[in-house]
């Protein structure tokens, strides 16, 4: 009885196997997928960020933020290649937007689009120009405000 189900679990294993790997790439190219956009996304902020605390009127706060963002994304993408960064600066706040490509290997891609093309990645985020000293004066009047109203009320902290 033993003998007659002899190699079963060989050809079983050779028949999953090529599925199995498949499915353990495509989760370890979709976390790093999702690593790339989280990076972009957090540059973009990042640079918005430093680019709209820019006070010197001699100063550029578009090129502050393109810096910015360059200095963040150095060799922090795993897969994504031709990152461009743009940065855009009105009155009232700056704009940084990334796009990067997304490449596959071929040989893990059965979608015949997607081989050619690969996944763009994009990010695109604001952030409002303040002056940091007007807003550290303001958090500080807010907060002796609350401070005086707590004190009135015999509300302890």
């Amino acid at each position: 009885m033993k003998d007659e189900y002899c190699g079963y679990y060989t050809v079983e294993a050779a028949m999953l196997m090529p599925i199995l790997l498949t499915c353990i790439l495509l989760i370890i190219y979709m976390s790093f997928y999702v690593h790339d956009k989280c990076v972009l996304d957090c540059v973009c902020y990042e640079a918005a960020l430093r680019g709209a605390m820019v006070t010197d009127p001699e100063a550029d706060p578009v090129k502050k933020a393109e810096d910015a963002a360059r200095e963040l994304l150095d060799k922090r993408m795993i897969v994504s290649k031709n990152v461009e960064i743009d940065a855009k600066a009105t009155a009232l706040e700056i704009s940084v937007s990334g796009k990067a490509d997304f490449r596959i290997p071929k040989g893990i891609v059965l979608i015949p689009e997607l081989r050619r093309k690969g996944i763009s990645i994009s990010a695109d985020k604001k952030y409002s120009r303040v002056q940091p000293i007007e807003v550290v004066r303001a958090l500080r009047a807010g907060k002796n405000i609350i401070d005086m109203v707590r004190s009135r009320s015999g509300v302890q902290e």
